[in-house]
């Protein structure tokens, strides 16, 4: 009878001890998903925060906001097509942008559509609004750009994503040069939506909230920038398996860094480093 109590004991440590969230192999599999959502939500082509981040810089040019929605490599089949209209409001200084882009890859399985409304303001060098990006030979030194809404779809072979709200509020300095600086604080960006994500193993659903406390970008102007900076916040998410089951959690919290050096991107999460495509937004374990 001793030795049945034991084995009892034992076993429920044993269960116990299986259970726990701090597995090694739930926690790789989950930051892995982190990361590919966080990918997924900063990449360009899926309208995440580096598509901002060019609409923002583009700003800095007498182009403004392309009405374009090529961004994709042509060598991917990509198409394609996309609409802006915009408002001035002479007694704030304030423009309003409103911008539908629609991306396609149909060969390769990636899709999007992209709705925004900016607003956003030229001030020159002494902080003054102005009309335009330069007006009488005077070029802007500094932009204020908001997002004042946001919602759109994005699918890849691995990952779709409904965004359903959209916010920010950054400012563009050094307007003037060559290379612009585009800079945001806590409670300056957010984005709220569903990532649905699908491996061998699992499908799963991720009802998610991401929020930068940080970004902190430099962009060359022109058709091929650099990019260099990080960005870093917060990723929170709701889980729910539909097939299979890789992990035990059902909600997670993590934070995460973006660095962008060179031709290099990558998103840490959980003490890992996970490459990613800056275009695209899939993340690589690296």
């Amino acid at each position: 009878m001793k030795h049945s109590w034991i084995f009892v004991i034992m076993a429920v440590l044993v269960w116990t001890g299986c259970d726990k969230s701090t597995d090694p192999v739930d926690q790789a599999a989950l930051d892995e998903d982190v990361a590919t959502a966080v990918a997924g939500a900063v990449g360009e082509d899926g309208g995440g925060a580096a598509d901002q981040v060019n609409d923002a810089a583009s700003l800095a040019s007498t182009g403004g906001i392309p009405a374009s929605a090529m961004l994709m490599n042509a060598a991917y089949g990509a198409e394609g097509g996309a609409a802006i209209d915009t408002v001035y409001d002479a007694a704030t200084g304030w423009w309003t942008a409103t911008l539908t882009r629609t991306r396609l890859a149909p060969g390769v399985g990636y899709a999007a559509y992209v709705y925004r409304v900016y607003q956003y303001q030229f001030l020159n060098a002494g902080g003054t609004a102005q009309r335009r990006y330069v007006v009488s030979g005077d070029t802007a030194r500094t932009i204020n750009f908001k997002i004042l809404r946001g919602i759109g779809y994005h699918r890849t072979p691995r990952r779709v994503h409904r965004l359903d709200s959209l916010g920010g509020n950054w400012v563009v300095t050094n307007a003037h040069l060559s290379t612009v600086t585009i800079t945001g604080s806590a409670g300056t960006y957010y984005r709220r939506g569903i990532d649905t994500l699908t491996t061998s193993a699992a499908t799963r659903t991720h009802d998610n909230t991401l929020r930068i406390t940080s970004l902190s970008v430099t962009r060359t102007r022109g058709l091929s920038p650099t990019v260099s900076g990080t960005i870093s916040g917060t990723y929170e998410a709701t889980i729910t398996f539909l097939r299979g089951d890789v992990y035990r959690e059902r909600s997670v919290s993590r934070e995460f860094t973006v660095t962008y050096t060179g031709d290099e991107t990558r998103v840490g999460v959980g003490g890992r480093n996970f490459r990613f495509d800056r275009q695209f937004g899939i993340s690589r374990p690296g």
